[in-house]
């Protein structure tokens, strides 16, 4: 009893060590929540992993929860722990519709998340979409006026949109016009660089930006100099 009494006054009773953790376990530390991030859109470049050896998926985010992902390839490492849930039987091929899962800390950005393991890759058939209204706010980059039987295009700096278009904010797309668009001037002077312009178009929800400019500008309405 003097001995532990002793040892406690010295300080010299010692705690177990804490076993390390893993840095990828889905949490970075006291007080830092994980949450499960849920990327669905197209596969490509996938290598399964064998034994030993890693393997690699490639995945072109349509939908994902948090949403900040939408648009983004992201390329993740897989291993033997990883679930991979096949389509029929058959091997991941490029262009296949499926979802990956990560467990990670939450409000984690793109760069982080890669480094983190997947829990789960799945194949599945990828969904059908409605077509729907993109509403696109901002300045003219670039204009080009129709010419005869050649169409113009408009390049548009995204600064605001509708609910279906704002992973395209601070973006620059480019429209095609041609005789459908219906264009609105400003006091009847021609579109500058540098003016306020609204851009409509329709596509099928969660459309990625190379394959919203596909798409010809059902209307494109100039709103003058922004100053």
């Amino acid at each position: 009893m003097r001995i532990l009494i002793l040892a406690v006054a010295l300080g010299l009773i010692v705690s177990p060590a804490l076993p390390a953790k893993n840095p990828h376990s889905g949490s970075s530390g006291k007080g830092t929540p994980a949450a499960t991030y849920v990327l669905k859109g197209t596969f490509s470049h996938y290598a399964p992993a064998s034994g030993a050896t890693k393997g690699s998926i490639t995945i072109t985010v349509q939908t994902s929860h948090p949403k900040s992902f939408f648009g983004a390839t992201l390329t993740f490492a897989i291993d033997s722990t990883t679930v991979v849930s096949l389509y029929g039987g058959q091997s991941i091929t490029d262009g296949q519709y499926g979802t990956v899962e990560v467990r990670a800390p939450i409000n984690v950005g793109v760069t982080n998340l890669q480094t983190y393991t997947p829990r789960r890759v799945a194949v599945g058939s990828a969904p059908v979409y409605p077509t729907v209204k993109y509403v696109l706010r901002g300045a003219v980059a670039r204009y080009t006026a129709r010419s005869g039987s050649i169409n113009g295009s408009i390049a548009l700096l995204v600064k605001s949109s509708n609910f279906d278009a704002v992973a395209f904010k601070g973006m620059t797309l480019t429209f095609a016009i041609d005789p459908s668009t219906k264009i609105v001037l400003h006091q009847g002077k021609p579109i500058s660089i540098g003016d306020r312009a609204i851009v409509k178009l329709t596509s099928t929800k969660h459309s990625t930006a190379a394959a919203l400019q596909t798409h010809v500008a059902t209307q494109l309405i100039d709103q003058g100099s922004a100053t």
